[in-house]
């Protein structure tokens, strides 16, 4: 249960930070904060995420829906990583990879 809530909150937050990220297009403070926020919210997000979804799992069955919601979910950790390795490595990474990971996000 504690878990639900901490992914159910952390979920918000990227959501949140997400749309922000997406939507402003400059170099502000508050966009370097939201990145911040969103990539830390992200890997924090990973554990309890992917435990709450293997409980729901559980109770629900592989229905159609939960086989595209795990694909998602792996489209997004993949991706979200890849951006974030790219970012300290000092490049942007694949011109692909920014594209997938809102797309994928967009899914839950």
């Amino acid at each position: 249960m504690l878990l639900t809530s901490v992914a159910t909150v952390l979920g918000f937050v990227l959501i949140g930070t997400g749309v922000h990220l997406f939507f402003v297009d400059t170099t502000s403070a508050s966009l370097r904060l939201s990145q911040m926020i969103h990539v830390v919210c992200g890997f924090l997000m990973v554990v309890p995420g992917a435990v709450s979804l293997w409980r729901h799992w559980k109770i629900r069955g592989g229905s159609l829906i939960g086989h595209l919601s795990v694909v998602a979910l792996l489209l997004t950790i993949v991706s979200g990583s890849i951006v974030v390795f790219a970012a300290a490595a000092g490049y942007l990474g694949p011109a692909w990879v920014m594209p997938l990971h809102a797309g994928a996000s967009g899914v839950f």
